[in-house]
């Protein structure tokens, strides 16, 4: 899934020494800037006095641009103000397109940042690297922190054992958007109304999408505004997950992409592309803002301000094995190295129950104390509470959340299988669990 974008600023004398964001965002010139004073809260303990060093932290990250400065100041300049020892933290930033490549030729180099962002698919090359930190000791040493907060399965992915070697800083998920308007138009039973009813299926979603296609209340019926076609198949984890089908098994080492329940989760989506036409097909540009869609499952920050039809929003559809919510992560490592005890402190402090609280540059998180419609809606003003509780809440709240593919060789795997998807998938007359089988030939030797 594309990185959600955690955006970080300077502290006292940061320098940036990239300026390229992914998703094509502006970043500012290089500079350094100095941050201003800021309250104590959620800041880890204060250095010994004994500890005489003076560092230079460094912190790599793909996005590093204007918006929320004021709160990264703060936060780091806080810090400091408890750790005399960090003189600085120098932030470069690489595009996310290269940007684990480039962190990878800095360890081989045995020169690594001494605090990355690591993407969700990447999670366990570098928990099983013996790279990063156990960040568990520093967390239960400082008092309060409370590392119990943090949704049991938001750490999976970055746990091996009782070590944690990297907190998600991220916790997206996703909800359909739908055109009330359209539904009206076609005369059928809004999402909202099947969730009512306790009929809200992907099922459903695909007869749902079909009539308001055929009706001509919609150009198309629904779509996955990530992008199956240009962003892979990895994100048909919306619909697989409900269906209990993935790519591979819990351990990574079977091939699973032509299971039944695979089979039939992608047998639903190539139906709707290429039988009922009610799903856009490769090339096609819609988006829900321009009123072309239906529904859409999406971000539920999507921007409305320019929608001039009603709208709903839901929680993504059941399937077979019922409400399986996808939740996407981005987790904040400290690599081993002279300085990590440090730097694990500076990555705490960010990460308090008071900072995620009080700076709006952070996402819903994933502390499960911070999941209140009240906060939430910081994040999604155009969502009323009750919307927030149906959507948001319930999928953080959810026993059931399928978190984004991850596995030790993710790159090569996911190349593999994307080119059989791009060559032999999406096309009318693909036979579905034929393609799916071939994947699994070709990824087999690649699973470990």
């Amino acid at each position: 899934m594309i990185p959600t974008r955690l955006r970080l600023t300077a502290g006292l004398a940061v320098v940036m020494l990239a300026a390229t964001a992914c998703g094509g965002a502006t970043t500012p010139s290089a500079g350094v800037t100095t941050a201003p004073s800021a309250s104590s809260a959620g800041v880890a303990s204060a250095a010994p006095t004994t500890d005489t060093r003076k560092v230079d932290l460094t912190f790599m990250n793909w996005y590093y641009g204007p918006g929320d400065q004021e709160s990264y100041d703060a936060i780091i300049a806080n810090y400091q103000q408890k750790d005399p020892r960090v003189n600085k933290v120098v932030i470069e930033v690489q595009p996310f397109e290269r940007y684990h490549d480039v962190l990878n030729v800095k360890l081989s180099g045995n020169h690594p940042p001494d605090i990355a962002w690591i993407n969700m698919q990447r999670a366990r090359d570098y928990v099983e690297s013996g790279r990063l930190k156990d960040l568990r000791p520093t967390l239960e040493s400082i008092e309060g922190w409370d590392i119990e907060d943090f949704i049991p399965a938001s750490l999976t992915a970055w746990s091996k054992g009782e070590a944690i070697y990297a907190l998600p800083f991220t916790n997206a998920t996703n909800v359909v958007f739908y055109n009330t308007e359209a539904f009206k138009k076609a005369g059928i039973p809004t999402p909202a109304d099947m969730v009512a009813a306790g009929t809200w299926t992907w099922e459903n979603l695909k007869t749902t999408a079909k009539a308001l296609k055929d009706s001509g209340a919609s150009r198309y019926g629904f779509n996955l505004q990530n992008d199956i076609y240009i962003n892979g198949w990895n994100q048909l984890v919306e619909v697989w997950g409900p269906y209990g089908g993935g790519p591979w098994s819990a351990d990574g080492k079977t091939c699973t992409f032509d299971s039944p329940e695979t089979v039939q989760a992608t047998q639903l989506i190539h139906d709707m592309i290429y039988k009922d036409k009610s799903y856009p097909g490769p090339g096609t540009d819609v988006t829900f803002a321009t009123g072309d869609l239906g529904m859409a499952l999406t971000r539920p920050d999507l921007d409305v301000s320019g929608i001039t039809f009603d709208w709903g929003v839901v929680s993504q559809p059941d399937g077979p094995k019922g409400y399986v919510p996808s939740v996407a992560q981005n987790g904040l490592a400290v690599f081993d190295g002279p300085n990590a005890d440090i730097a694990a402190l500076l990555v705490a402090g960010m990460l308090s129950k008071e900072n995620m609280e009080q700076y709006p540059v952070f996402p819903p998180g994933n502390r499960k104390s911070l999941h209140t419609p009240e906060l939430l809606l910081k994040s999604i003003p155009a969502f009323t509470p009750e919307q927030v509780k149906g959507t948001v809440v319930k999928a953080f709240n959810s026993p059931n959340q399928v978190l984004e593919y991850n596995h030790p060789n993710f790159g090569p795997v996911w190349t593999t299988a994307q080119k059989i998807f791009d060559g032999e998938m999406w096309k009318p007359d693909a036979d579905v669990p034929v393609v799916l089988h071939n994947v699994c030939e070709n990824i087999k030797d690649l699973l470990g």
